[in-house]
Protein backbone atom coordinates (compact mmCIF):
# COMPACT_ATOMS: atom_id res chain seq x y z
CA UNK A 1 0.00 0.00 0.00
CA UNK A 2 1.50 3.26 -1.15
CA UNK A 3 1.38 6.66 0.50
CA UNK A 4 -1.44 7.85 -1.80
CA UNK A 5 -3.69 4.93 -0.83
CA UNK A 6 -3.17 5.58 2.88
CA UNK A 7 -4.09 9.23 2.48
CA UNK A 8 -7.21 8.24 0.55
CA UNK A 9 -8.32 5.91 3.34
CA UNK A 10 -7.76 8.56 5.98
CA UNK A 11 -9.67 11.14 3.91
CA UNK A 12 -12.71 8.87 3.62
CA UNK A 13 -12.61 7.64 7.26
CA UNK A 14 -15.59 8.64 9.40
CA UNK A 15 -16.21 8.03 13.10
CA UNK A 16 -19.42 6.04 13.73
CA UNK A 17 -22.41 8.09 14.76
CA UNK A 18 -24.11 7.78 18.15
CA UNK A 19 -26.98 5.78 16.61
CA UNK A 20 -24.56 3.41 14.90
CA UNK A 21 -22.75 2.82 18.18
CA UNK A 22 -26.03 2.17 20.04
CA UNK A 23 -27.13 -0.31 17.34
CA UNK A 24 -23.83 -2.17 17.63
CA UNK A 25 -24.08 -2.36 21.43
CA UNK A 26 -27.68 -3.61 21.27
CA UNK A 27 -26.58 -6.42 19.01
CA UNK A 28 -24.07 -7.67 21.64
CA UNK A 29 -24.89 -11.01 23.23
CA UNK A 30 -23.93 -12.00 26.79
CA UNK A 31 -20.72 -13.67 25.67
CA UNK A 32 -19.73 -10.53 23.72
CA UNK A 33 -20.12 -8.40 26.83
CA UNK A 34 -18.00 -10.90 28.79
CA UNK A 35 -15.23 -10.60 26.22
CA UNK A 36 -15.39 -6.79 26.38
CA UNK A 37 -15.26 -6.87 30.19
CA UNK A 38 -12.23 -9.16 30.15
CA UNK A 39 -10.45 -6.96 27.62
CA UNK A 40 -11.18 -3.86 29.72
CA UNK A 41 -9.82 -5.54 32.85
CA UNK A 42 -6.68 -6.59 31.00
CA UNK A 43 -6.24 -3.06 29.69
CA UNK A 44 -6.70 -1.49 33.16
CA UNK A 45 -4.34 -3.99 34.82
CA UNK A 46 -1.71 -3.49 32.11
CA UNK A 47 -2.00 0.27 32.45
CA UNK A 48 -1.53 0.06 36.24
CA UNK A 49 1.52 -2.20 35.89
CA UNK A 50 3.08 0.01 33.21
CA UNK A 51 2.47 3.19 35.23
CA UNK A 52 3.84 1.49 38.37
CA UNK A 53 7.04 0.45 36.58
CA UNK A 54 7.47 3.87 35.04
CA UNK A 55 6.84 5.46 38.45
CA UNK A 56 9.59 3.38 40.06
CA UNK A 57 12.08 4.74 37.55
CA UNK A 58 11.01 8.37 37.65
CA UNK A 59 9.93 8.69 41.32
CA UNK A 60 11.53 8.41 44.77
CA UNK A 61 10.05 7.56 48.18
CA UNK A 62 10.95 10.30 50.66
CA UNK A 63 10.21 10.93 54.37
CA UNK A 64 7.02 12.87 55.07
CA UNK A 65 5.79 14.85 58.06
CA UNK A 66 3.42 13.34 60.57
CA UNK A 67 2.99 10.80 63.35
CA UNK A 68 4.01 10.70 66.98
CA UNK A 69 6.10 8.63 69.40
CA UNK A 70 5.29 7.95 73.05
CA UNK A 71 8.35 6.90 75.03
CA UNK A 72 8.61 5.76 78.63
CA UNK A 73 11.49 6.85 80.85
CA UNK A 74 12.39 5.83 84.41
CA UNK A 75 12.85 8.85 86.66
CA UNK A 76 11.52 12.40 86.89
CA UNK A 77 12.92 15.48 85.17
CA UNK A 78 13.96 18.45 87.26
CA UNK A 79 16.39 20.49 85.17
CA UNK A 80 15.57 20.70 81.46
CA UNK A 81 18.57 22.96 81.27
CA UNK A 82 21.94 22.18 79.64
CA UNK A 83 23.80 24.01 82.40
CA UNK A 84 22.22 21.98 85.21
CA UNK A 85 21.05 18.69 83.62
CA UNK A 86 22.38 15.68 85.52
CA UNK A 87 19.81 12.85 85.57
CA UNK A 88 18.79 10.69 82.63
CA UNK A 89 15.37 12.36 82.16
CA UNK A 90 17.02 15.81 82.36
CA UNK A 91 19.54 14.91 79.67
CA UNK A 92 16.91 13.33 77.42
CA UNK A 93 14.70 16.41 77.44
CA UNK A 94 17.66 18.77 77.14
CA UNK A 95 18.87 16.92 74.04
CA UNK A 96 15.43 17.32 72.43
CA UNK A 97 14.78 20.94 73.43
CA UNK A 98 18.22 22.54 73.03
CA UNK A 99 20.82 22.91 70.28
CA UNK A 100 24.56 23.35 70.51
CA UNK A 101 27.07 24.87 68.14
CA UNK A 102 27.70 21.33 66.90
CA UNK A 103 25.90 18.02 67.10
CA UNK A 104 27.08 14.45 66.74
CA UNK A 105 25.56 12.35 63.99
CA UNK A 106 24.89 8.62 64.21
CA UNK A 107 28.50 7.87 63.29
CA UNK A 108 29.77 10.03 66.18
CA UNK A 109 31.08 12.66 63.76
CA UNK A 110 30.68 16.34 64.60
CA UNK A 111 28.37 18.26 62.29
CA UNK A 112 27.46 21.98 62.50
CA UNK A 113 24.19 22.66 64.33
CA UNK A 114 23.70 26.34 65.27
CA UNK A 115 27.09 26.99 63.69
CA UNK A 116 27.47 27.52 59.98
CA UNK A 117 31.12 26.53 60.21
CA UNK A 118 34.11 26.51 62.54
CA UNK A 119 37.87 26.81 62.30
CA UNK A 120 40.61 25.34 64.50
CA UNK A 121 43.99 27.08 64.67
CA UNK A 122 47.12 25.15 63.71
CA UNK A 123 48.27 25.05 67.33
CA UNK A 124 44.93 23.60 68.47
CA UNK A 125 44.34 26.43 70.95
CA UNK A 126 41.74 28.57 69.19
CA UNK A 127 38.29 27.52 67.96
CA UNK A 128 36.25 30.07 66.02
CA UNK A 129 32.55 29.50 65.30
CA UNK A 130 30.25 31.43 62.98
CA UNK A 131 26.50 31.12 63.53
CA UNK A 132 24.02 30.38 60.77
CA UNK A 133 21.75 33.14 59.55
CA UNK A 134 18.20 33.09 60.87
CA UNK A 135 18.54 30.50 63.65
CA UNK A 136 16.09 31.25 66.46
CA UNK A 137 14.90 30.02 69.80
CA UNK A 138 11.43 28.51 70.12
CA UNK A 139 9.97 31.92 71.01
CA UNK A 140 11.25 33.43 67.76
CA UNK A 141 14.19 35.35 69.25
CA UNK A 142 17.36 35.15 67.16
CA UNK A 143 20.30 33.13 68.51
CA UNK A 144 23.41 35.31 68.75
CA UNK A 145 27.00 35.08 69.99
CA UNK A 146 25.78 36.79 73.16
CA UNK A 147 23.73 33.68 74.02
CA UNK A 148 26.82 31.49 73.56
CA UNK A 149 28.92 33.62 75.90
CA UNK A 150 26.12 33.85 78.46
CA UNK A 151 25.76 30.04 78.58
CA UNK A 152 29.50 29.49 79.08
CA UNK A 153 29.62 32.23 81.72
CA UNK A 154 26.85 30.50 83.68
CA UNK A 155 28.66 27.17 83.48
CA UNK A 156 31.91 28.69 84.71
CA UNK A 157 30.20 30.43 87.65
CA UNK A 158 31.39 28.46 90.74
CA UNK A 159 28.25 29.43 92.69
CA UNK A 160 26.05 27.59 90.18
CA UNK A 161 27.98 24.30 90.52
CA UNK A 162 27.20 23.21 86.98
CA UNK A 163 28.12 19.56 86.25
CA UNK A 164 29.59 20.89 82.99
CA UNK A 165 31.99 23.27 84.73
CA UNK A 166 35.01 20.95 84.75
CA UNK A 167 34.83 20.68 80.94
CA UNK A 168 35.09 24.46 80.55
CA UNK A 169 37.80 25.25 83.10
CA UNK A 170 40.60 27.29 81.57
CA UNK A 171 38.58 28.13 78.43
CA UNK A 172 38.06 31.81 77.58
CA UNK A 173 35.21 32.87 75.30
CA UNK A 174 35.18 36.05 73.24
CA UNK A 175 32.47 37.58 71.04
CA UNK A 176 33.94 38.77 67.73
CA UNK A 177 30.64 40.05 66.38
CA UNK A 178 26.94 39.18 66.64
CA UNK A 179 27.46 35.93 64.73
CA UNK A 180 31.00 34.94 65.67
CA UNK A 181 32.50 33.60 68.88
CA UNK A 182 36.05 32.50 69.66
CA UNK A 183 37.23 30.02 72.31
CA UNK A 184 40.84 30.05 73.48
CA UNK A 185 42.34 27.08 75.36
CA UNK A 186 45.40 27.11 77.58
CA UNK A 187 46.65 23.90 75.98
CA UNK A 188 45.51 21.66 73.12
CA UNK A 189 42.63 19.36 74.09
CA UNK A 190 41.50 16.72 71.60
CA UNK A 191 38.00 16.43 73.06
CA UNK A 192 37.09 20.12 73.06
CA UNK A 193 34.57 19.73 70.24
CA UNK A 194 32.53 17.55 72.60
CA UNK A 195 32.05 20.71 74.67
CA UNK A 196 30.48 22.49 71.73
CA UNK A 197 27.52 20.06 71.59
CA UNK A 198 26.31 21.75 74.78
CA UNK A 199 22.82 23.28 74.47
CA UNK A 200 22.67 27.09 74.36
CA UNK A 201 20.48 29.08 76.76
CA UNK A 202 18.46 32.12 75.60
CA UNK A 203 20.14 35.00 77.40
CA UNK A 204 17.09 37.25 76.99
CA UNK A 205 15.24 34.92 79.38
CA UNK A 206 17.94 33.71 81.78
CA UNK A 207 20.00 36.89 82.20
CA UNK A 208 17.22 38.31 84.39
CA UNK A 209 17.44 35.37 86.82
CA UNK A 210 20.03 35.70 89.65
CA UNK A 211 22.49 32.83 90.12
CA UNK A 212 20.98 31.88 93.49
CA UNK A 213 17.56 31.55 91.82
CA UNK A 214 18.78 29.67 88.75
CA UNK A 215 17.87 26.19 89.97
CA UNK A 216 14.40 27.35 91.13
CA UNK A 217 13.27 28.98 87.89
CA UNK A 218 10.12 27.70 86.14
CA UNK A 219 12.13 27.77 82.92
CA UNK A 220 13.96 24.66 84.13
CA UNK A 221 10.79 22.81 83.10
CA UNK A 222 9.04 25.24 80.76
CA UNK A 223 12.22 25.27 78.76
CA UNK A 224 12.85 27.49 75.75
CA UNK A 225 15.67 26.29 73.52
CA UNK A 226 16.48 26.12 69.82
CA UNK A 227 16.47 22.33 69.47
CA UNK A 228 14.39 20.04 67.24
CA UNK A 229 11.43 19.93 69.63
CA UNK A 230 9.74 22.53 71.81
CA UNK A 231 7.77 22.03 75.01
CA UNK A 232 4.03 22.03 74.25
CA UNK A 233 2.56 20.90 77.57
CA UNK A 234 3.50 19.33 80.92
CA UNK A 235 1.16 16.94 82.74
CA UNK A 236 1.42 16.44 86.51
CA UNK A 237 -0.16 13.97 88.91
CA UNK A 238 -2.32 15.15 91.79
CA UNK A 239 0.78 14.93 93.98
CA UNK A 240 2.53 17.46 91.75
CA UNK A 241 4.97 14.90 90.37
CA UNK A 242 5.55 15.30 86.64
CA UNK A 243 3.82 12.59 84.65
CA UNK A 244 4.62 13.52 81.06
CA UNK A 245 5.98 16.08 78.60
CA UNK A 246 4.44 16.69 75.21
CA UNK A 247 6.91 18.05 72.66
CA UNK A 248 6.10 19.45 69.22
CA UNK A 249 8.47 19.68 66.26
CA UNK A 250 10.19 23.05 65.82
CA UNK A 251 9.77 24.37 62.28
CA UNK A 252 12.84 26.63 62.47
CA UNK A 253 15.28 24.02 63.79
CA UNK A 254 18.72 24.72 62.32
CA UNK A 255 19.00 21.32 60.62
CA UNK A 256 15.45 21.32 59.27
CA UNK A 257 12.00 20.69 60.70
CA UNK A 258 11.75 17.17 62.20
CA UNK A 259 9.49 14.78 60.32
CA UNK A 260 7.79 13.30 63.41
CA UNK A 261 5.21 15.83 64.59
CA UNK A 262 5.28 15.09 68.31
CA UNK A 263 7.21 13.17 70.94
CA UNK A 264 5.54 12.39 74.25
CA UNK A 265 7.77 11.40 77.17
CA UNK A 266 6.02 9.55 80.02
CA UNK A 267 7.86 9.12 83.33
CA UNK A 268 7.79 6.08 85.62
CA UNK A 269 9.11 5.47 89.12
CA UNK A 270 10.71 2.12 88.25
CA UNK A 271 11.38 -0.30 85.40
CA UNK A 272 8.55 -2.64 86.39
CA UNK A 273 5.96 0.09 85.84
CA UNK A 274 7.63 1.08 82.59
CA UNK A 275 7.69 -2.46 81.17
CA UNK A 276 4.05 -2.93 82.18
CA UNK A 277 3.16 0.17 80.15
CA UNK A 278 5.21 -1.13 77.22
CA UNK A 279 3.43 -4.49 77.41
CA UNK A 280 -0.06 -2.98 77.47
CA UNK A 281 0.70 -0.54 74.65
CA UNK A 282 0.29 2.72 76.56
CA UNK A 283 3.86 3.58 75.46
CA UNK A 284 5.56 2.39 72.29
CA UNK A 285 9.24 3.13 73.01
CA UNK A 286 11.67 2.61 75.89
CA UNK A 287 15.41 2.34 76.51
CA UNK A 288 17.83 1.12 79.22
CA UNK A 289 15.77 -2.03 79.71
CA UNK A 290 17.08 -5.14 81.44
CA UNK A 291 18.53 -7.38 78.69
CA UNK A 292 16.71 -10.43 80.04
CA UNK A 293 13.36 -8.62 79.71
CA UNK A 294 14.05 -7.84 76.06
CA UNK A 295 15.22 -11.39 75.34
CA UNK A 296 12.28 -13.04 77.14
CA UNK A 297 9.61 -10.92 75.43
CA UNK A 298 10.53 -11.85 71.86
CA UNK A 299 10.23 -8.36 70.43
CA UNK A 300 10.16 -8.23 66.64
CA UNK A 301 13.71 -7.62 65.33
CA UNK A 302 12.68 -4.42 63.54
CA UNK A 303 11.60 -2.89 66.88
CA UNK A 304 14.88 -3.59 68.74
CA UNK A 305 17.67 -1.10 68.03
CA UNK A 306 21.07 -1.87 69.58
CA UNK A 307 24.50 -0.25 69.58
CA UNK A 308 27.74 -0.66 71.58
CA UNK A 309 27.86 1.47 74.71
CA UNK A 310 31.03 3.38 75.58
CA UNK A 311 31.40 1.32 78.75
CA UNK A 312 33.96 -1.33 79.58
CA UNK A 313 33.57 -3.73 82.53
CA UNK A 314 36.83 -5.13 83.82
CA UNK A 315 38.73 -6.77 86.65
CA UNK A 316 41.15 -4.19 88.11
CA UNK A 317 44.11 -5.52 90.11
CA UNK A 318 45.49 -3.76 93.17
CA UNK A 319 49.13 -4.87 93.34
CA UNK A 320 49.60 -2.96 96.57
CA UNK A 321 46.98 -5.07 98.35
CA UNK A 322 48.02 -8.39 96.88
CA UNK A 323 51.53 -8.67 95.33
CA UNK A 324 50.70 -11.86 93.37
CA UNK A 325 49.26 -9.59 90.66
CA UNK A 326 52.72 -8.22 89.93
CA UNK A 327 53.27 -11.46 88.01
CA UNK A 328 51.76 -10.70 84.62
CA UNK A 329 52.01 -14.39 83.63
CA UNK A 330 49.59 -15.13 86.46
CA UNK A 331 47.20 -12.45 85.21
CA UNK A 332 47.43 -13.94 81.70
CA UNK A 333 46.31 -17.28 83.17
CA UNK A 334 43.43 -15.56 84.96
CA UNK A 335 42.25 -14.07 81.66
CA UNK A 336 42.44 -17.39 79.84
CA UNK A 337 40.36 -19.03 82.59
CA UNK A 338 37.17 -17.00 82.00
CA UNK A 339 34.79 -17.33 79.06
CA UNK A 340 33.82 -13.75 78.26
CA UNK A 341 31.24 -14.71 75.64
CA UNK A 342 29.40 -16.98 78.07
CA UNK A 343 29.34 -14.17 80.65
CA UNK A 344 27.72 -11.92 78.03
CA UNK A 345 25.16 -14.64 77.21
CA UNK A 346 24.24 -15.27 80.85
CA UNK A 347 24.42 -11.73 82.23
CA UNK A 348 23.43 -9.63 79.21
CA UNK A 349 21.32 -12.18 77.32
CA UNK A 350 23.76 -11.74 74.44
CA UNK A 351 23.43 -7.93 74.27
CA UNK A 352 27.13 -7.08 74.48
CA UNK A 353 30.58 -7.76 73.05
CA UNK A 354 33.88 -8.99 74.44
CA UNK A 355 36.73 -6.51 74.84
CA UNK A 356 40.47 -6.83 75.27
CA UNK A 357 41.52 -3.23 75.77
CA UNK A 358 40.34 -0.09 77.62
CA UNK A 359 39.58 1.63 74.33
CA UNK A 360 35.83 1.44 73.61
CA UNK A 361 34.27 1.23 70.18
CA UNK A 362 33.20 4.87 70.15
CA UNK A 363 36.84 5.47 69.21
CA UNK A 364 35.82 3.62 66.07
CA UNK A 365 38.87 4.21 63.88
CA UNK A 366 41.11 2.34 66.30
CA UNK A 367 39.15 -0.87 65.92
CA UNK A 368 40.70 -1.54 62.51
CA UNK A 369 44.10 -1.81 64.22
CA UNK A 370 43.04 -4.52 66.66
CA UNK A 371 44.00 -8.12 66.04
CA UNK A 372 41.34 -10.75 65.48
CA UNK A 373 40.18 -12.65 68.54
CA UNK A 374 41.76 -15.99 69.34
CA UNK A 375 40.38 -18.97 67.46
CA UNK A 376 40.91 -21.23 70.47
CA UNK A 377 37.89 -22.73 72.20
CA UNK A 378 37.24 -21.92 75.84
CA UNK A 379 38.17 -25.48 76.84
CA UNK A 380 41.54 -25.05 75.13
CA UNK A 381 42.10 -21.71 76.84
CA UNK A 382 41.17 -23.23 80.20
CA UNK A 383 43.72 -26.02 79.73
CA UNK A 384 46.33 -23.42 78.76
CA UNK A 385 45.52 -21.43 81.92
CA UNK A 386 46.13 -24.51 84.10
CA UNK A 387 49.40 -25.25 82.32
CA UNK A 388 50.59 -21.66 82.91
CA UNK A 389 49.77 -21.88 86.61
CA UNK A 390 51.59 -25.22 86.88
CA UNK A 391 54.69 -23.70 85.25
CA UNK A 392 54.52 -20.76 87.67
CA UNK A 393 54.67 -23.24 90.57
CA UNK A 394 51.02 -22.98 91.60
CA UNK A 395 50.16 -26.67 92.07
CA UNK A 396 46.88 -28.16 93.29
CA UNK A 397 46.95 -29.56 96.84
CA UNK A 398 44.85 -32.46 98.11
CA UNK A 399 41.87 -30.09 98.45
CA UNK A 400 42.12 -29.03 94.81
CA UNK A 401 43.32 -25.54 95.75
CA UNK A 402 46.47 -24.26 94.10
CA UNK A 403 49.35 -23.34 96.37
CA UNK A 404 52.98 -22.30 96.15
CA UNK A 405 55.53 -22.46 98.95
CA UNK A 406 52.74 -23.38 101.36
CA UNK A 407 50.57 -20.36 100.39
CA UNK A 408 47.21 -20.90 98.72
CA UNK A 409 46.31 -19.01 95.54
CA UNK A 410 43.43 -16.88 96.77
CA UNK A 411 42.14 -13.32 96.57
CA UNK A 412 38.95 -11.33 96.95
CA UNK A 413 36.85 -9.63 94.25
CA UNK A 414 34.89 -6.54 95.30
CA UNK A 415 31.92 -5.33 93.29
CA UNK A 416 28.58 -3.52 93.56
CA UNK A 417 25.16 -4.94 94.34
CA UNK A 418 23.77 -4.06 90.90
CA UNK A 419 22.33 -7.27 89.45
CA UNK A 420 24.60 -7.45 86.40
CA UNK A 421 27.78 -6.65 88.36
CA UNK A 422 27.05 -9.24 91.01
CA UNK A 423 26.01 -11.95 88.57
CA UNK A 424 29.09 -11.46 86.37
CA UNK A 425 31.40 -11.50 89.39
CA UNK A 426 29.82 -14.74 90.64
CA UNK A 427 30.36 -16.41 87.26
CA UNK A 428 33.99 -15.25 87.24
CA UNK A 429 34.46 -16.72 90.73
CA UNK A 430 33.10 -20.06 89.48
CA UNK A 431 35.52 -20.07 86.53
CA UNK A 432 38.46 -19.55 88.89
CA UNK A 433 37.17 -22.25 91.20
CA UNK A 434 37.30 -24.72 88.29
CA UNK A 435 41.09 -24.30 88.00
CA UNK A 436 41.80 -24.36 91.73
CA UNK A 437 41.75 -20.67 92.69
CA UNK A 438 39.92 -19.64 95.84
CA UNK A 439 37.99 -16.37 95.48
CA UNK A 440 36.09 -14.48 98.15
CA UNK A 441 33.34 -12.36 96.57
CA UNK A 442 32.57 -9.11 98.41
CA UNK A 443 29.40 -7.32 97.33
CA UNK A 444 28.76 -3.72 98.42
CA UNK A 445 25.94 -1.24 98.01
CA UNK A 446 27.00 1.01 95.11
CA UNK A 447 27.31 4.17 97.22
CA UNK A 448 29.37 2.36 99.84
CA UNK A 449 31.52 0.76 97.13
CA UNK A 450 32.34 4.14 95.60
CA UNK A 451 32.95 6.00 98.85
CA UNK A 452 34.68 3.44 101.08
CA UNK A 453 36.15 0.85 98.74
CA UNK A 454 37.06 2.50 95.43
CA UNK A 455 38.07 5.94 96.73
CA UNK A 456 40.10 4.33 99.53
CA UNK A 457 41.58 1.80 97.05
CA UNK A 458 40.56 -0.85 99.57
CA UNK A 459 40.30 -3.93 97.35
CA UNK A 460 42.48 -6.71 95.96
CA UNK A 461 40.49 -7.07 92.73
CA UNK A 462 37.66 -4.78 91.69
CA UNK A 463 35.02 -5.73 89.12
CA UNK A 464 33.59 -2.47 87.88
CA UNK A 465 32.85 -0.41 84.77
CA UNK A 466 34.41 2.64 83.17
CA UNK A 467 32.54 5.08 80.93
CA UNK A 468 34.85 6.51 78.29
CA UNK A 469 32.64 9.25 76.89
CA UNK A 470 35.46 11.00 75.04
CA UNK A 471 39.03 10.26 74.12
CA UNK A 472 40.48 12.44 76.87
CA UNK A 473 38.83 10.20 79.50
CA UNK A 474 41.50 7.55 78.94
CA UNK A 475 43.97 9.94 80.57
CA UNK A 476 41.84 10.13 83.71
CA UNK A 477 41.57 6.34 83.97
CA UNK A 478 45.13 5.27 83.19
CA UNK A 479 47.65 8.09 83.71
CA UNK A 480 49.86 7.62 86.78
CA UNK A 481 49.00 11.12 88.05
CA UNK A 482 45.46 9.84 88.63
CA UNK A 483 46.37 6.95 90.95
CA UNK A 484 45.30 8.60 94.20
CA UNK A 485 41.75 9.75 94.99
CA UNK A 486 40.07 11.77 93.50
CA UNK A 487 41.89 10.37 90.46
CA UNK A 488 40.16 7.57 88.56
CA UNK A 489 43.12 5.26 87.94
CA UNK A 490 41.54 2.44 89.96
CA UNK A 491 44.12 -0.11 88.75
CA UNK A 492 46.79 2.18 90.25
CA UNK A 493 48.68 1.64 87.05
CA UNK A 494 52.02 3.40 86.46
CA UNK A 495 53.96 3.15 83.23
CA UNK A 496 56.09 6.02 81.87
CA UNK A 497 55.56 4.99 78.27
CA UNK A 498 51.80 4.84 78.73
CA UNK A 499 51.84 8.24 80.44
CA UNK A 500 53.62 9.78 77.45
CA UNK A 501 51.18 8.18 75.00
CA UNK A 502 48.20 9.47 76.98
CA UNK A 503 49.71 12.96 77.16
CA UNK A 504 50.24 12.92 73.40
CA UNK A 505 46.70 11.68 72.73
CA UNK A 506 45.16 14.66 74.51
CA UNK A 507 47.01 17.04 72.17
CA UNK A 508 47.20 15.07 68.93
CA UNK A 509 44.80 16.03 66.14
CA UNK A 510 42.65 13.41 64.36
CA UNK A 511 45.37 11.91 62.17
CA UNK A 512 46.77 8.47 61.43
CA UNK A 513 49.49 9.29 63.96
CA UNK A 514 46.90 9.33 66.71
CA UNK A 515 45.59 5.90 65.70
CA UNK A 516 49.12 4.55 65.91
CA UNK A 517 49.31 5.94 69.43
CA UNK A 518 46.23 3.89 70.35
CA UNK A 519 47.85 0.76 68.97
CA UNK A 520 50.97 1.47 71.04
CA UNK A 521 48.83 2.12 74.12
CA UNK A 522 47.19 -1.28 73.79
CA UNK A 523 50.56 -2.95 73.17
CA UNK A 524 52.09 -1.45 76.33
CA UNK A 525 49.10 -2.33 78.49
CA UNK A 526 49.04 -5.89 77.13
CA UNK A 527 52.58 -6.28 78.47
CA UNK A 528 51.71 -5.10 81.99
CA UNK A 529 48.19 -6.58 82.38
CA UNK A 530 46.88 -3.97 84.88
CA UNK A 531 43.35 -5.29 84.29
CA UNK A 532 41.34 -7.96 82.52
CA UNK A 533 38.88 -6.29 80.15
CA UNK A 534 35.76 -8.44 80.02
CA UNK A 535 32.84 -6.96 78.12
CA UNK A 536 31.07 -3.90 76.80
CA UNK A 537 27.25 -3.93 77.05
CA UNK A 538 24.91 -2.84 74.29
CA UNK A 539 22.51 0.07 74.35
CA UNK A 540 19.00 -1.36 73.83
CA UNK A 541 16.16 0.74 72.46
CA UNK A 542 12.64 -0.57 71.82
CA UNK A 543 10.97 1.55 69.14
CA UNK A 544 7.72 1.42 67.12
CA UNK A 545 8.22 -0.58 63.92
CA UNK A 546 6.73 2.33 61.95
CA UNK A 547 9.57 4.67 62.89
CA UNK A 548 12.37 4.62 60.31
CA UNK A 549 15.97 5.81 60.11
CA UNK A 550 16.98 4.99 63.70
CA UNK A 551 20.51 3.59 63.74
CA UNK A 552 23.69 4.13 65.75
CA UNK A 553 27.36 3.30 65.42
CA UNK A 554 27.91 3.64 69.17
CA UNK A 555 26.16 5.30 72.10
CA UNK A 556 28.10 7.24 74.73
CA UNK A 557 25.23 8.57 76.85
CA UNK A 558 21.67 7.23 76.62
CA UNK A 559 20.46 10.68 75.57
CA UNK A 560 22.60 10.35 72.43
CA UNK A 561 19.76 8.31 70.93
CA UNK A 562 18.15 11.67 70.12
CA UNK A 563 21.20 13.15 68.34
CA UNK A 564 19.58 12.78 64.90
CA UNK A 565 15.94 12.63 66.00
CA UNK A 566 15.02 15.22 63.36
CA UNK A 567 15.78 12.63 60.64
CA UNK A 568 13.41 9.96 62.03
CA UNK A 569 10.17 9.50 60.11
CA UNK A 570 6.95 7.49 60.18
CA UNK A 571 5.17 8.50 56.97
CA UNK A 572 6.48 8.67 53.40
CA UNK A 573 5.59 10.39 50.13
CA UNK A 574 6.38 9.38 46.56
CA UNK A 575 7.77 12.26 44.52
CA UNK A 576 8.75 12.32 40.84
CA UNK A 577 12.48 12.84 40.51
CA UNK A 578 12.09 15.92 38.35
CA UNK A 579 10.28 17.71 41.21
CA UNK A 580 12.71 16.32 43.78
CA UNK A 581 15.67 17.76 41.87
CA UNK A 582 13.98 21.13 41.55
CA UNK A 583 13.24 21.24 45.30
Amino acid sequence: MNKKSILEILRNFKFPSKNEINKSLQSFQEKDWLVVAILLLIMVASTVVIISKINKHIATVIPADGGSITEGIVGTPRFVNPVLALSGPDKDLTKLVYSGLTRKNNSNEFIPDLAENYEISDDGLTYTFTLKDGVTFHDGTQVTAEDILFTIDRIQDPLLKSPERVSWEGVSAEQIDRKTVKFVLKQPYISFLDNTTLGILPSHIWSNIPTEQFSFSDYNLKAVGSGPYKVSSIQKKNSGVIESFELKSFRNFSLGKPYVDSINLVFFSNESNLTRALDNGSIDAAHALTPSYVADNNFKPETVVTAPLARTFSLFFNKNKNPIFQDQKLVEALELAIDKQTIISLVLSGFGSTVDSPIPKNIAEFQTLEAAESEKSFKERQVEAEEKLDKLGWKKNKNGIREKNGKELSFSISTGNAFELQQAAEIIREYYSLIGIQVDLKVFEIGNLNQNIIRARNYEVLFFGQIVSKEADLYAFWHSSQISDPGLNIAMYANNSVDKILESLIKEKPTLERFKLYANLKKEMDKDKPAIFVYSPNFIYITPKEVQNISYKTIVDNSDRFNMVHTWYIHTDTVWNVFLQKS
